[in-house]
């Protein structure tokens, strides 16, 4: 497997791929001074012109998605927060823990630095753009008024190539969006169980398929509002009902959060149950 043709095949948008693809791969990053996506840039000053083959990458592994992953756990670094990632049914799912100062941040926390932190709404963004997977579901556990302060925020990004290979189709969100006075609307849904957190299509060409495509190619101040939004309504719909947090997206194909009374389009079984909430 050479540098070009893994380069090419890695599962992320093109305008995050030479950030991604170097954090996926620590030799590589002495090369991160390469600006843009030009491959030749990478090897500017670093390898012969003489050399005709690509040099080689540590062992990979094919995943059933057709896609390649590095093996080992991955992690994202910022001045202030880091992020634990455990690799769980070989690689299909990543399970995602915050840490400020070496404590992990609570439920509580990350909701008010969704609302008021921009630092931190990039570096969130930032955990889910550069995940290498093409679409994934996003999930958490369940919080209640009650356990938000005390328990700590985790969630899990699990693969879907069925979602992946969705067009983008807004049309059932229409009405919202046509009376809509901002980019990111919020309505029950219609068996109003559920509170949707939607971004609205503002583009020419529609990118928010899914929770992973909208991370990579939204506008930023759009992806920046959608999570203060889901900061915010979460704040206020909290009770001692618990309610999950998620996205699925087979149903309608255009990104909606989901603030759920009941893990109703759940894959991952652990945050399914209602554990440790009162």
């Amino acid at each position: 497997m050479t540098f070009n043709s893994l380069y090419k095949a890695f599962p992320v948008a093109e305008s995050h791929r030479l950030k991604a693809f170097l954090i996926q791969y620590p030799t590589l990053k002495k090369l991160a001074i390469a600006e843009g996506n030009d491959i030749a840039k990478l090897f500017h000053g670093v390898y012969s012109s003489e050399q005709k083959d690509d040099p080689k990458l540590p062992e990979l592994s094919l995943k059933s998605t057709g896609k390649y992953y590095p093996k080992k756990n991955l992690s994202l670094d910022n001045d202030m927060w880091k992020s634990q990632r455990e690799l769980i049914d070989s690689d299909r799912i990543h399970k995602i823990s915050i840490f400020c100062n070496d404590k992990q941040l609570t439920y509580s926390e990350v909701i008010e630095l969704w609302q008021r932190d921009n630092n931190f709404r990039e570096f969130f963004i930032s955990l889910l753009a550069d995940t290498p997977m093409t679409a994934y579901f996003w999930e958490t556990p369940p919080v209640t008024k009650s356990s938000v302060k005390r328990e700590v925020f985790e969630f899990v990004l699990i693969d879907s190539p069925k979602l992946a290979d969705l067009e983008p189709d807004p049309s059932d969100f229409r009405q919202h969006f046509e009376s809509a006075s901002s980019e990111v609307v919020t309505f029950p849904n219609l068996g109003n169980d559920a509170l949707l957190v939607v971004p609205c299509p503002i583009t020419d060409i529609p990118q928010s398929t899914h929770i992973a495509a909208f991370v990579r190619n939204a506008p930023e101040s759009q992806q920046h509002l959608l999570w203060q939004t889901v900061g915010r309504e979460l704040k206020q719909k909290l009770n001692e009902q618990p309610i999950w947090v998620s996205t699925s997206g087979l149903g309608v194909y255009w990104l909606h959060v989901r603030l759920d009374s009941i893990p109703k389009y759940y894959c991952f079984e652990p945050y399914k149950q209602k554990l440790n909430l009162n």
